[in-house]
């Protein structure tokens, strides 16, 4: 008995530590995304980001 117990506390704790590595991984996928797509990076990789000269 005392050896399933074991199992289902390892096993558990193993999946909590899978979803928890998980989540990070989602949030440093979110910002590294963010950071890329950024209006203001889209901007200057389509030249638009700085005024014209008629315009300075």
């Amino acid at each position: 008995m005392t050896g399933i117990l074991s199992m289902i506390l390892a096993v558990g704790i193993l999946v909590a530590l899978i979803m928890g590595a998980a989540v990070v991984v989602f949030d440093l996928l979110l910002r590294i995304r963010d950071r890329f797509y950024s209006s203001e990076t889209q901007l200057k990789r389509a030249g638009l980001g700085h005024y014209p000269h008629w315009q300075a």
